[in-house]
C-alpha cells in the first residue's frame, strides 16, 4: 500500500540549518525552504513563493547540517505533520504549525553549474571476475 501522506518539494534554503540535540541525544535539524511558482494570468507572468518548514532526525539531521547551506536548491521528500505549540501568552490560543518531516533531502542539480572539462577516454577495466572489459566512459574532472 502506498503512503497516503506523502509530499515532495523543491526549493531554496532560506537560512542555515539549525542542528540541535534532544535530551535523549537524538539529532534534529530544522530549516525552511522557499518554493517558487511562476504562472501566467491574462498574459502577465506572476510569481508566488511558499515558505515551508522542514524537520529531519538522527543521522540525516547531522548530514543535512554538514551538507547544505543558505541558498542551496534542495529536493525534500517526506510527510506533512501538524503540531501544536503553546500560546505565546497565558490564556491565549494554542498555535498550530504545519511542517514536512523529511524522509529524504538531496541537493538539486537541475540548474547547477559545474566548472571543468569533459574528458572522453576508452580504457580496459577488469570486471569482478578479473576479465577485461572494453567500455567508453564520459566524466567531468572538476578542478
Amino acid at each position: 500500500m502506498s503512503k497516503m501522506n506523502s509530499i515532495t518539494l523543491v526549493g531554496n534554503l532560506t537560512g542555515e540549518p539549525e542542528l540541535r540535540f534532544t535530551p535523549g541525544g537524538n539529532a534534529v535539524v530544522n530549516f525552511r525552504i522557499a518554493c517558487n511558482e511562476r504562472y501566467q494570468r491574462n498574459g502577465e507572468t506572476h510569481e508566488r513563493t511558499e515558505y515551508v518548514k522542514v524537520v529531519a532526525w538522527n543521522g540525516m539531521a547531522e548530514n543535512i547540517a554538514a551538507s547544505v547551506r543558505t541558498g542551496n536548491r534542495v529536493v525534500v521528500s517526506g510527510k506533512l505533520q501538524q503540531r501544536e505549540a503553546p500560546p505565546k501568552e497565558e490564556g491565549g490560543d494554542s498555535r498550530w504549525f504545519t511542517e514536512v518531516v523529511a524522509d529524504q533531502v538531496a541537493i538539486s542539480l537541475q540548474w547547477a553549474k559545474v566548472e571543468g572539462e569533459i574528458v572522453r577516454s576508452t580504457s580496459k577495466e577488469l570486471d569482478t571476475k578479473g576479465h577485461a572489459q572494453q567500455y567508453e566512459a564520459e566524466h567531468a574532472e572538476i578542478f
